[in-house]
């Protein structure tokens, strides 16, 4: 599909509406069973606010209340330094600027008037220094693995390697190719069974007069277990 980037910036919205949407036709489970990602990735904006949905396997029945991550770490914390969305899906907002991380993997909740803990995984988010890079698009291959780039040639200078900001997404050989206007990347991975989705942006390294200048992707990719990247955008 064709997405320009006025259209990019409603990615997140309709990424919410499409989940409210799936949560609303899944059937109910008992208790509230939280997905076990893989989160870590780099931003170099000035200052935002991260908003992070902890997704549901399936919804529950009962409403999530009282959220806390018992083992929030925060690196030049603002204030408030976390707080809440409860409704489904539960949403975590984290005011960041650069030079601010953001660590934790436990969720503590009330649920049908008990207290539980849910392990989310690995969630780190950094706000560095840096230079930022748009790709222009990008897909998956579920039946190879693979995940494909292409980012327009600018002055950048030349690309000499693409690898994940994740560690745990284990890639093998990058191929990198090129034409007049773009670079294309394909990016082969290894399986995993340990997360249900593996979240990275990819960091570039070009060279260009003789120096070597890093770039980190805006585009947050969301990679399944078993479906990889299952979605298509071209930004330009």
């Amino acid at each position: 599909m064709k997405v320009n980037k006025k259209i990019l910036l409603l990615l997140p919205l309709l990424v919410v509406v499409f989940l409210l949407l799936w949560y609303a036709f899944q059937p109910a489970a008992s208790t509230a069973e939280f997905l076990h990602n893989s989160v870590e990735y780099s931003k170099t904006s000035l200052y935002e606010v991260e908003s992070i949905m902890l997704e549901e396997g399936k919804p529950s029945r009962n409403t999530v209340t009282e959220p806390q991550l018992i083992d929030f770490d925060m690196k030049q914390p603002m204030d408030p330094a976390v707080w809440f969305c409860e409704a489904a899906p539960l949403t975590v907002y984290v005011p960041m600027k650069q030079g601010s991380r953001v660590r934790f993997q436990t969720l503590q909740y009330t649920e049908n008037g008990e207290e539980r803990t849910a392990d989310l995984g690995r969630y780190d988010i950094r706000y560095v220094k840096g230079k930022a890079l748009q790709e222009s698009e990008f897909f998956g291959n579920t039946e190879e693995q693979v995940i494909n780039i292409r980012i327009r040639k600018n002055a950048y200078g030349r690309l000499k390697t693409v690898e994940p900001v994740n560690r745990d997404l284990k890639v093998k050989a990058v191929e990198i190719s090129e034409d007049e206007k773009s670079y294309r990347i394909r990016i082969p991975y290894q399986d995993f069974s340990a997360y249900d989705y593996i979240y990275t942006i990819l960091k570039y390294t070009f060279e260009k007069d003789g120096k070597k200048e890093i770039y980190y992707g805006e585009q947050v990719l969301a990679i399944h277990k078993e479906f990889g990247i299952d979605y298509h955008v071209i930004i330009d």
